[in-house]
């Protein structure tokens, strides 16, 4: 394991294979961010939280361990979607749902939140991809932003937006910030009008 992995997240990282437990502090979400997460979106009053891009399901898993929020992932990668059901069937996970679909696909009128950790990085990296599963480049990048970006416009007033590590992706002018935590990675947005 690396080094730099906090405690609590190689505790938790313990549920998934070896080679996800080795790029975790890259691509899943740290247990201290989804902990602040769950605490605002309860203290919000959400009840059903999309996560974009979900890789192995860490936030939607770690979200159910510790709250009774609901979560759906959505992942585009056939063997992530089962690894992450894997982990909730082992954890005794009830309140989570993961979705082998393109974001492209999905609608967010059944929920009230979305949680967004620079879902589409790969595809304008040159390294450091999960696989090379992926067909990537800038005119995918953007179709799968602006579908994101037209979803959270026809979201009505109300729904909460949540990006970490993801500063070149703004929602629309109708979401207002309402909390910036871990030196301004951690964004909580509001639509307001």
């Amino acid at each position: 394991m690396s080094g730099n992995i906090p405690p609590e997240d190689a505790i938790f990282d313990a549920n998934y294979p070896s080679y996800f437990r080795s790029i975790s502090a890259v691509h899943w979400t740290p247990i201290k961010v989804i902990a602040e997460s769950v605490k605002w979106l309860e203290s919000k009053n959400a009840v059903h939280i999309l996560d974009i891009g979900s890789g192995v399901g860490k936030f939607c898993l770690y979200g159910c361990v510790i709250s009774d929020l609901l979560f759906t992932g959505v992942e585009i990668r056939k063997n992530l979607v089962e690894i992450s059901n894997q982990v909730a069937h082992k954890l005794g996970l009830s309140q989570v749902n993961f979705l082998c679909q393109n974001i492209t696909e999905i609608e967010f009128t059944p929920f009230n939140a979305a949680y967004f950790y620079n879902p589409f990085c790969e595809q304008e990296a040159i390294s450091g991809q999960i696989d090379d599963s992926l067909t990537v480049g800038m005119d995918v990048l953007t179709a799968y932003e602006t579908h994101v970006f037209q979803q959270l416009e026809n979201a009505p007033v109300g729904f909460l937006f949540i990006t970490y590590g993801s500063p070149h992706f703004q929602p629309p002018s109708c979401y207002a910030v309402q909390e910036i935590l871990m030196q301004n990675e951690l964004v909580f947005w509001k639509r307001v009008k």
